[in-house]
């Protein structure tokens, strides 16, 4: 199970450890650094460093709270906090955008644009061969992209219809 890792910002190094999803300040500058480690899909773990001091400032109250095991909640009316579900952001992206999506149809954006950058930079190829071997290019990027293999990001990941087309032409 990963760890929460955290130590108060204006003191460089890990302090304090605690059960969670993986976040921390770090390094002996000052600069605050992000870690997410969670549970990723085939018992996989993700993990993402992120140096931003804006989100480190957005998070810290997070971190203050009482612990209910996920980093990520919500305070409601009545000042309890709430761990935010995946059900909860979909439904909030649903809304605000006006259509029938999740937070999933984010990652195929990202992994369809990653694919048709590297098919377009690769322009039109004269046979199948060179056509399937610049497809795999595009989906070892786009795998690369969201850390996954280039079969679950062919799979999943990237809009079939630009392959689909990238073939034709």
């Amino acid at each position: 199970m990963p760890r929460l890792r955290r130590s108060r910002p204006d003191l460089p190094g890990i302090s304090r450890k605690g059960a969670g999803r993986g976040f921390r300040y770090l390094t002996p500058d000052g600069a605050c650094v992000i870690r997410l480690r969670f549970p990723a899909k085939s018992r996989q773990t993700w993990t993402s460093e992120i140096e931003d001091a804006e989100l480190c400032a957005a998070l810290a109250p997070l971190l203050e709270r009482p612990r209910t095991g996920r980093l990520f909640a919500w305070q409601d009316e009545d000042g309890r906090w709430r761990p935010i579900s995946a059900d909860l952001i979909n439904a909030d992206v649903g809304r605000r955008t006006g259509l029938d999506a999740t937070a999933k149809d984010f990652r195929t954006l990202r992994g369809t644009v990653v694919a048709a950058s590297e098919l377009a930079a690769h322009g039109p190829q004269a046979s199948e061969a060179a056509r399937t071997r610049v497809i795999a290019l595009a989906m070892r990027a786009a795998a690369e992209e969201l850390g996954n293999t280039p079969a679950v990001a062919r799979a999943s990941d990237v809009d079939p219809r630009v392959v689909e087309a990238f073939r034709r032409d």
